[in-house]
């Protein structure tokens, strides 16, 4: 059953942006009996969008079909820029994103990630949606991407009341690294909620927003790919959410 609810899990994120720019057209359109320039412009750049989300939930039945089937394909290399430039569009008409600030930081210079596209961007917009939920009150959510050149130093890492280092036993710690951090300004993670947010179904969110998958596929999603994630959260402070992934050169 879990991995069942895992799917629609990840597909209700492409869905729920499919809605969002459906509804923002028929706002726009709904009573419009002719069409200028700009507006067939703007209808080609969302449908451009719509079409990919419907790519990602493709991709997303496609993985889970090849987790059953036991397949495990080499992961293509992504430029990490324009998975970037995709979760902008995507969450900007997230309906978490409300009364919030975003702000996404590219890399300086763009590399490949081993990871499929579509599973970074659900990695990415997982964290970013927990960020924005973090509080009810207007804050900052953020993500900055970094490429690392020197392996990181695990012993620098401790599990404590603020801190988690998952995944340290199967992390391919060599460089090129990238780092993604997902940065919010909330109120932090208490200390007794967080060695659990990783668990299958713990949720702190109530049903209405949230199942308590997030962050379990966040982790699964991160291990297939070799990566590992670190949390560090400050009371009233926030809580920074950093994917380290194995990179690579872009092939042109």
């Amino acid at each position: 059953g879990e991995i069942y609810a895992s799917i629609l899990h990840d597909i209700n994120g492409p869905l729920t942006v499919i809605s969002g720019f459906v509804q923002l057209m028929n706002q726009r359109f709904g009573s419009s009996n002719r069409l200028e320039q700009q507006d067939v412009e703007f209808l080609k750049d969302r449908l451009k969008i719509i079409t990919r989300q419907i790519t990602n939930c493709i991709e997303i039945s496609r993985r889970y079909l090849g987790f059953l089937r036991k397949q495990s394909d080499e992961a293509p290399r992504v430029g990490v820029n324009q998975l970037l430039a995709d979760l902008q569009h995507l969450t900007n008409v997230h309906p978490s994103l409300q009364h919030n600030s975003f702000t996404i930081q590219p890399l300086a210079e763009d590399i490949g990630v081993k990871m499929n596209g579509t599973d970074l961007i659900q990695v990415l917009l997982n964290l970013t949606v927990n960020g924005f939920q973090s509080s009810t009150k207007p804050h900052d959510v953020s993500i900055r991407g970094t490429v690392l050149h020197e392996p990181l130093d695990l012993t620098s890492f401790h599990d404590n009341s603020e801190e988690r280092f998952l995944n340290v036993e199967n992390f391919e710690n060599t460089t090129p690294l990238l780092q993604i951090s997902v940065a919010d300004t909330g109120p932090g993670i208490p200390a007794e909620v967080l060695p659990r947010i990783f668990q299958p179904y713990f949720t702190t969110k109530g049903s209405i927003q949230g199942t308590g998958l997030g962050l379990n596929i966040v982790q699964r999603l991160i291990k297939e790919a070799k990566g590992a994630l670190h949390v560090r959260t400050r009371k009233d402070e926030g809580t920074v959410f950093s994917v380290y992934l194995p990179a690579a050169r872009l092939m042109r």
